[in-house]
This record gives structure tokens, C-alpha cells and sequence, in this order.
């Protein structure tokens, strides 16, 4: 996932001058088509663009979470070109704009500012609703060559009280995009190339889910989101209404509105639009009649069924559980009328929770298509993704977003003390038994390396259990070229001496020599952000899997480095002057050094949390391999950028808190 010195992103802030109008330009272009890439394949995943949808009407949102429409006006500014709509287009206020009719883009178009937020209530199908506004923008600008760029994230690992906006943002942009972390030369103060497309409004957030940061700090979510809004600067947010509204009007204190926005509501389907949607899946009205006519007859009544299929959700996830997939027979299906039955299920809650059930079940059912078959059954499948649920719950930030390496958060804080105090007291006695040769070496050792171990699996339970972030590694182990070069010098100069005064005993000596230079040299590279920071092709989309295998290949990089390095020189250094003393010493150095990798390595620590939880039965030993099929194939995750979600929050919260 990098770029060599020939890739066309390293040419593009090369060749071009910051201020050089066609140098972004074509960076934009390049991130366009990554963007691109990546949610189309996602639309595809996610049944976006299938041609059997569900239409919701738009409505006009309560006044007072909104400033008045003059501001949105006023805001016009100098907007990016190519937005696709001028003064004519735009809607004389929120009723009017209501009113549109069409998508996302084209509600967009008639906002002045340029800047939308969109409410509804839980399950209305706002996401699906913004998936559809990015691609029909890159559309636009693939027709147009103008235009911002749309970047679709999720606003649940967004800490408002911690980080601003623009830092947020092309941080988590940069996990799948490394690219955008290069310096723009020439640009005068140390401005990445997100911060320059930023600064060009040739970036725009797409944020979804600004209901998913906690109550507490929403409030100051909607600060920064003001203070992170420049002059022309477009924007659309989701959120549902009733958090929306307690956000901009809390409890004690001033109001706070987005600045110059304005915003819709997404209402209920019809119940016509409902009956024309499961009756087209079912294989037209002739063919639902036998099946559907007990449901279809309550839409649009107060029954149980009848409420909870005006919602989006609930009537895709009837589709998905009692409609056939192509090449599928009606016989291993349930029959739909069981919705009917008021015993069973009393309230619209006991309906939704009966087809959320089931969405696992659906996912994976076997599937007529032997290609896609799932390794896993519906069961082993059901206890993973609640194992997921349950740790998503117990997020300490409230974040729905699942990144392999924060795994390590799962883990009870007994984990990493055993694994810390086991290895160093092995590590400690094997030493000292080596040094002396004696029991009472071995008992001290033993007992210093416990207390070592007891305290470094302090320290790692408390890292991993303090809910800090961990940004996954997006680059290769590059070695400071001066520290290189030292270590060879010095090599040089300790072997000559050594071949002048004693001969072998010097080659050890310069053996000793590179590896203590080798040792600063990746701590140095370590601490600086050169594992974490080097750009790549804008072209690119890496996969969350990705990530996992790059930073494993760092960690034992560093481990190889570090601990092979010490052990050799130490050891035969020991064995030169006939003695263990030095294998000893060497051994404590080599796994010291392992163990303070594992501890600073995003994979060191995530494959000791997998591991024990492969072990108690609670995840799969080829979990990435589970979530990418849970994602592509089954439907019940999604992905957004370098983290996956579950495909609705409300499955997340119902798997973590029903047996």
C-alpha cells in the first residue's frame, strides 16, 4: 500500500506547485476514483442499487433545530464550481424544499449553502439514502471533471471533546487513503494534502450518524462541526430527529444550530409503496396473494405488523426473511403470515425484534449458489456476532465501529498479566540458571521476571482498556539512512580493533555495535511515526485485512531486529570467552525486546486477545476471513472505510443484549 517514486501520486506533488490550479486537481481526480471504487463495490454489498427499492417521501423538519433559511442564502459565498445548481434551482425555504422531488442530490442541488442535514427515526433509511448521494456525486463529477469530492464516514469514533473536525476526519480518510498524510511541498506551513483539498473545497464530509457519538458531548459535536465549516464549505450530516433535537437544545444550556444548514426529514413509506415493494420480490401480486395476503391486509392498520412495517428496515428485513433469493425455492422458507399472529407477536417491538432474529438467520441459510456457501452455520455464526455486539457495546466511547486492531479492548485485564508475567519469568529464570547455574538464580529470576511481567500487564490491561484510540500501521519499517550508516561505521572500526587487539572477540564486539544502533534505529522509527505515516497510491483502496497483515510483518520485523540481534551478540560474545553468561544475558535482552513489541504493536496485541478468544469458542481462528464474508456475502455487516459496522444499529444493540 505504498507508492515507489514512480507512482502518479508522487509525480502529482512533485511536478505541480501547491498553488498550481491543476496540481489538486488531479490529486481529486485520483481520490475520485478510489472513493469510487470502494462504495460501489460497498453499494453492491449492501443491495443499494437494486432496482426493487422502497421510495420515502421527504418532510419538513421542526423550525427551531435549524437557523433561518436567509443564513443558507447568505452562505452561498464563493462555493466550489460545478455543484450543479445555481440561484434559479434553489428551494424558497424549508417547506418548498421539502417538496423536491428526486434523490439526495437532487435535495442537495437545492440548498444554497450546500450544507444538509438529514433526520429520521430509527430504521428510515437514512444511510442507504447517503450511499446513494456519493455516487450519484462522483457520477456527476466523472460527467463534469468539477465538483468536490463526497467522503461517506461514520461520526461513531469521532471524540468531539478531543479532536477537532478537519483532524478527525482526514485521520480516519487516511486509514484507507494513506496518501493524503503527504506533505504538500511548497505549500508554506506543514499542510498535508487532505488539509489542501480540504482548504481547495475540493473535500466534502458525508457524515453519518452523529447520533451514535455519546449525549454527552453531542452538544459539542455540533460546536465543532461550526468551527470546522469554512467559507463555501458543503457539508450533509444524518442523525435521528429525537437525538438531533436534544443535541441542539440540551438540558441547562444555549442552543446550539449548525450554521447556515438546512434540513429534511425522512418520513414514513406508504403503505402502497410497502405492498408494491414485498409483493415485486415475491414474484408480483399473483404470486404474493397465497403467501402475503394475511400481511399486506394490515398495512396501513394500527396492528403489531401493521406499525412496524412503516418503517424501511423492518420491510427490507421482511423481504430478506420471507421472499425467495434467485434460484431459490418457497419450500425452505418461513411463511410470512406468522407476523399475523398477535399472541406471539403482541407489540411492533416483538415484530422487529422476530425479523432482526432472523437477519442472521437469512445471511446464513444455505444459499442456492454453491460459490457462496458459507464456512460457518447460523448457530457458530449467531454466537460470534454476538461476542462482536457485545464488545461494541461495551465500547467506552460509545463507538459502533468495529477496527481489528482495538480488539485488544475485549480482553479482561488477567489476560495480559499472565501472558506479561508468564513469558518474563520464564524468561528471567532461564537466564539466571544460564548465568550461574544455580537453583537460587533460578528462583530470583523467576521471581524478578513475575514482578516485571506483573507490572508490563498492568500497563498494557490499562492502555487497552483506557479506550484510546489506535490508528493501524499504513506504511513499510523505513531505517533512518545516518543511523545506518553509523552502525556500519562503527562495525568497521570495532572489528579492525578487535582483529588488531584479539581478532574474533572484536567481530562480536561490532556484532554488540549494530545491534544496539539497529535497536535505536527502530525505536527512533517507531516513536517518529515513520511505520504509521508513509503515503500511498491515492489510487489504492486497502482493506481492513490489509492493515492486519502489514503491521504483523513490522512487528516481527522489529522483534527479528531487536531481539535476534541482541541474543547473537551477547551470546556468542558469552561462548567466545567460554562462558553461558552471555546467551543468558542475550536471552533477556531478545525477549525483553519481543515482549515491549508485542505490547506497542496493533497486531502484537491483537493476536494475543484473538487467540484467547479463539480459544474460549468466542470468535472464529479466521476472523478477518469471517468478517469479510459476514460483509460481502451475508449481508448483516457493512464497511465504512477501515472499520466495519453492523448493517443496522439496531441488530448490533439487539444481539449484545438478547440471549
Amino acid at each position: 500500500m505504498t507508492t515507489g517514486d514512480n507512482s502518479p501520486l508522487h509525480v502529482t506533488i512533485n511536478q505541480h506547485h501547491y498553488g498550481a490550479p491543476d496540481a489538486l486537481l488531479e490529486v481529486a481526480d485520483q481520490l475520485a476514483l478510489a472513493i469510487g471504487a470502494e462504495w460501489e463495490a460497498e453499494a453492491q454489498f449492501r443491495r443499494v442499487n437494486d432496482q426493487n427499492t422502497l421510495p420515502v417521501p421527504w418532510v419538513a423538519p421542526d423550525a427551531s433545530l435549524f437557523e433561518d433559511w436567509t443564513y443558507a442564502v447568505s452562505a452561498y459565498g464563493d462555493g466550489p464550481a460545478g455543484v450543479g445548481s445555481g440561484a434559479e434551482d434553489w428551494a424558497d425555504g424549508p417547506e418548498d424544499l421539502a417538496a423536491t422531488e428526486g434523490g439526495m442530490l437532487q435535495l442537495l442541488d437545492r440548498v444554497p449553502s450546500g450544507r444538509l442535514v438529514v433526520l429520521g427515526e430509527a430504521g428510515s433509511g437514512k444511510t442507504v439514502l447517503l450511499v446513494r448521494l456519493m455516487l450519484d456525486l462522483l457520477a456527476r463529477r466523472r460527467t463534469t471533471g468539477r465538483g468536490p469530492v463526497p467522503a461517506l464516514l461514520s461520526l461513531a469514533s469521532w471524540n468531539p471533546a478531543a479532536e477537532d473536525l478537519r483532524t478527525w476526519f482526514l485521520g480516519q480518510l487516511a486509514i484507507s487513503h494513506p496518501g493524503l498524510s503527504a506533505r504538500v511541498p511548497g505549500a508554506g506551513a506543514d499542510m498535508s494534502l487532505g488539509q489542501a483539498l480540504l482548504a481547495r473545497h475540493l473535500l466534502m464530509p458525508v457524515l453519518d450518524g452523529l447520533d451514535e457519538i455519546p449525549q454527552s458531548v453531542r452538544g459539542r459535536a455540533l460546536d465543532r462541526l461550526n468551527e470546522g465549516l469554512h467559507s463555501g464549505d458543503r457539508l450533509v450530516v444524518a442523525a435521528r430527529t429525537d437525538d438531533y433535537r436534544r443535541a441542539v437544545h440540551p438540558t441547562g444550556a444555549l442552543s446550539v444550530k449548525l450554521r447556515a444548514a438546512a434540513g429534511v426529514t425522512v418520513g414514513e413509506p406508504s403503505p402502497e409503496a410497502v405492498r408494491r415493494y414485498l409483493e415485486r420480490e415475491a414474484g408480483g401480486p399473483s404470486a404474493a396473494a397465497d403467501r402475503w395476503a394475511p400481511v399486506l391486509a394490515q398495512l396501513g392498520h394500527a396492528s403489531p405488523v401493521g406499525r412496524a412495517l412503516r418503517t424501511p428496515l423492518a420491510a427490507a428485513m421482511a423481504n430478506d426473511t420471507y421472499n425467495p433469493r434467485p434460484g431459490e425455492g418457497l419450500g425452505a422458507l418461513p411463511d410470512p403470515t406468522e407476523l399475523c399472529d398477535g399472541r406471539r407477536f403482541p407489540t411492533p417491538e416483538a415484530v422487529t425484534a422476530h425479523l432482526l432474529d432472523a437477519t442472521v438467520l437469512v445471511g446464513y441459510r444455505p444459499h442456492p449458489g454453491r460459490a457462496r456457501h458459507s464456512r460457518w452455520t447460523a448457530d457458530e455464526a449467531r454466537r460470534y456476532l454476538t461476542e462482536l455486539a457485545k464488545h461494541l457495546e461495551q465500547n467506552v466511547d460509545g463507538s459502533t465501529d468495529f477496527a481489528w486492531w482495538q480488539l485488544r479492548r475485549a480482553a479482561p485485564r488477567r489476560l495480559f498479566v499472565s501472558v506479561f508475567a508468564g513469558t518474563l519469568g520464564a524468561d528471567f529464570a532461564v537466564a539466571g540458571w544460564l548465568c550461574t547455574g544455580s537453583w537460587t538464580s533460578l528462583a530470583s529470576g523467576a521471581a524478578l521476571g513475575l514482578f516485571t511481567g506483573f507490572v508490563a500487564g498492568e500497563a498494557a490491561a490499562a492502555d487497552a482498556r483506557s479506550g484510546a484510540a489506535v490508528r493501524p500501521p499504513m506504511g513499510r519499517l523505513r531505517w533512518p539512512a545516518a543511523l545506518t550508516v553509523g552502525g556500519i561505521a562503527l562495525t568497521a572500526m570495532a572489528a579492525g580493533i578487535g582483529f588488531a587487539i584479539a581478532g574474533f572477540t572484536g567481530v562480536l564486539m561490532g556484532c554488540a555495535a549494530v545491534s544496539a544502533l539497529a535497536t535505536v534505529a527502530v525505536w527512533r522509527a517507531w516513536e517518529s511515526g515513520a511505520v504509521a505515516g508513509v503515503p500511498a497510491d491515492l489510487t489504492t483502496a486497502a482493506a481492513p485485512g490489509a492493515f492486519l497483515v502489514r503491521d504483523r510483518r513490522i512487528f516481527w520485523a522489529m522483534s527479528a531486529a531487536m531481539g535476534l540481534g541482541w541474543l547473537l551478540a551477547f551470546g556468542l560474545a558469552g561462548l567466545a570467552v567460554g562462558s553461558t553468561v552471555g546467551l543468558g544475558v542475550g536471552l533477556i535482552f531478545a525477549v525483553l525486546f519481543a515482549s515491549a513489541g508485542l505490547a506497542e504493536s496493533a497486531w502484537g496485541m491483537y493476536a494475543v486477545t484473538k487467540g484467547w478468544l479463539c480459544l474460549a469458542g468466542r470468535l472464529p481462528w479466521r476472523f478477518v476471513g469471517f468478517l469479510v464474508d459476514a460483509h460481502e456475502h451475508r449481508g448483516v455487516l457493512r464497511r465504512v472505510g477501515g472499520v466495519y459496522q453492523f448493517r443496522h444499529a439496531q441488530l448490533q444493540k439487539h444481539l449484545a443484549t438478547h440471549r
